[in-house]
């Protein structure tokens, strides 16, 4: 099951009607709240568990100093903090990818928050820029996806993006 970010969150909605819905308040900010994406009553109702793994796009987002993982609040959790927390109370594994356009230091963000979560893997978003040169738009780079391999080894599983083309 693919979720893009955070999704909708209890203080979100609070925050939207203090600001008495007008669009303009810190908690409207995303297309969450317009669109209901309230992935805890999604991942809660799912009629099965069995072959199924909650997918994470974006566990780099947002910024480590706009979120506190340690936080009580699911409400000042990254979104891969939320994502981790509803597959651990539905038995779900959880897989996360970067949000794409990359740097080094992204890259590290993606893979601590996907250990600290215990996420199964995490995808590279896009294959052309982890094969970019170290030039390109400053994208993290395959030597360095390499290096984070080799220091995090202890990790179950990383995986590359695969390349497939139409027979």
């Amino acid at each position: 099951m693919l979720y893009a970010g955070k999704g909708l969150r209890a203080n979100q909605v609070t925050g939207a009607l203090t600001n008495n819905l007008r669009g303009d308040g810190w908690s409207e900010g995303s297309s969450a709240l317009y669109g209901g994406a309230v992935y805890e009553l999604h991942v809660s109702g799912l009629g099965t568990k069995q072959g199924i793994s909650l997918y994470l796009t974006g566990i780099d987002e947002p910024p480590e100093r706009l979120v506190d993982d340690s936080s009580p609040y699911p409400g000042d959790w990254s979104g891969a903090r939320w994502m981790a927390y509803l597959a651990w109370n539905q038995g779900l594994p959880v897989w996360g990818e970067n949000s794409g356009q990359d740097s080094a230091e992204k890259l590290l963000l993606s893979v601590l928050r996907m250990r600290a979560n215990g996420f199964e893997g995490l995808m590279w978003a896009f294959e052309s820029e982890l094969y970019a040169g170290p030039s390109s738009g400053g994208y993290a780079t395959i030597d360095e996806y390499e290096a984070l391999i080799a220091a995090y080894s202890g990790l179950k599983i990383l995986y590359l993006p695969l390349c497939l083309k139409s027979l």
